[in-house]
């Protein structure tokens, strides 16, 4: 090998070695314009989110009314509206429910008391909103139906063998209750505070015991199944006419925060459903053959319809109809003949379907036998003349 080619060896072998390195570059990429990311929109009310209002909480439970942020219906994180009908309304400040009902779990322990000290009104809720305390403890609960200022309210942990008279407002287990108690605030597990009923005028009754659960027919008719050691709360939830109270007016719809579902600017694209369409064609009636009705003769086959009587004009007229029978149509005719003859009846005509008497007295007794002889009763499929009577 000669110095030339080995020489020419080592340089390529440094120059890849050093190409070969890893060099650190700072470079700064800037964003196409036309980039976009794909953000997925939530549901409205998904995870228990109206996307009405956020309410700031305190780390400690407290009666101090606390402070809310309105979101209109948008998305807090990606301010995207979710909820179209959301929107504006008045600002209320948000009364934290303590929905925990704790007392003791001794049976020889009496209950705990409380005492009702105000039941007003909450712009964040359907139902009223009570205060209650003990001692130095002060907390809000929901009001039932018939609850007011003074009242004293007992809660109990306990599950006796037999069960306990509870009255409006009491909290007992739902093993403590007998069947067919009004519950409302119900707990979904033991311990975790009601969390079922909350509307304004809604309740809950117990129907049956199933061991340690009980059977609960909640306000849309459904049954539940709960664990016996879950509370409720006994009675009818207040402000019952909230349902069927109407809202009134366009602005007591907004002031309750409740944006316009349609509106007059979406008439022609018809967005929320409200479209004004043009009127269908006029409607031409009776025009055409097909459309005019014919005209139809009805006959009674009813047994003390099919009989004719007599008509006065100037002279008497019987007219006598008959069916298809055993005896023919001229045997019908003698036999009516005959008996107007004996009756002194002139002027007798008879047709193959029609008997006709004709009278030119005008005698009230010889009309009247002229009828009672013409006169024809419907036997089954015969016709047939009965004797004068």
């Amino acid at each position: 090998m000669s110095a030339m080619s080995l020489i020419g060896r080592v340089f390529t072998r440094q120059i890849v070695e050093v190409c070969s390195k890893a060099v650190s570059v700072s470079v700064q990429l800037q964003p196409r314009r036309s980039q976009w990311n794909l953000v997925k929109k939530p549901k409205p009310g998904e995870k228990g989110k109206s996307y009405r209002r956020i309410v700031h909480f305190k780390d400690e439970y407290t009666v101090e009314p606390l402070n809310v942020t309105n979101l209109a219906g948008r998305d807090p994180v990606t301010g995207k509206v979710v909820a179209k009908g959301i929107g504006g309304g008045i600002k209320h400040k948000y009364h934290w429910i303590q929905w925990i009902r704790d007392g003791p779990t001794d049976l020889n322990v009496p209950p705990k008391e409380d005492k009702v000290l105000a039941v007003f009104k909450d712009g964040c809720r359907t139902s009223f909103v009570a205060l209650v305390g003990s001692g130095s403890e002060l907390r809000y609960i929901l009001a039932t139906e018939n609850m007011k200022v003074g009242d004293i309210i007992r809660t109990h942990r306990g599950i006796p063998i037999n069960h306990v008279r509870a009255f409006e407002g009491d909290a007992y287990p739902l093993g403590a209750l007998p069947k067919g108690t009004i519950v409302n605030c119900v707990e979904k597990y033991p311990g975790q505070g009601g969390a079922l009923i909350h509307a304004a005028g809604t309740f809950g009754v117990i129907t049956k015991n199933d061991e340690d659960r009980v059977i609960i027919r909640m306000p849309s008719k459904k049954e539940f199944s709960l664990h016996e050691t879950c509370m409720a709360t006994v009675g009818r939830l207040s402000n019952v006419l909230h349902g069927s109270t109407p809202i009134g007016s366009a602005q007591k719809n907004r002031e309750l925060g409740n944006r316009p579902r349609s509106g007059l600017w979406q008439r022609k694209s018809g967005k929320h459903g409200r479209k004004i369409k043009a009127l269908p064609p006029v409607r031409k009636i009776g025009v055409g053959e097909g459309n005019v009705p014919k005209r139809e003769t009805l006959s009674l086959n009813y047994r003390p319809l099919n009989t004719y009587t007599v008509r006065r004009l100037g002279f008497f007229e019987s007219t006598c109809s008959r069916t298809s029978g055993s005896k023919s149509s001229t045997e019908i005719g003698t036999r009516c003949t005959n008996k107007a003859q004996q009756r002194g009846v002139a002027n007798v005509r008879h047709t193959p379907q029609i008997s006709t008497c004709i009278g030119t007295t005008a005698h009230l007794a010889l009309r009247n036998s002229c009828r009672r002889s013409m006169k024809f009763i419907t036997t089954g499929a015969n016709t047939r003349t009965d004797e004068i009577f």
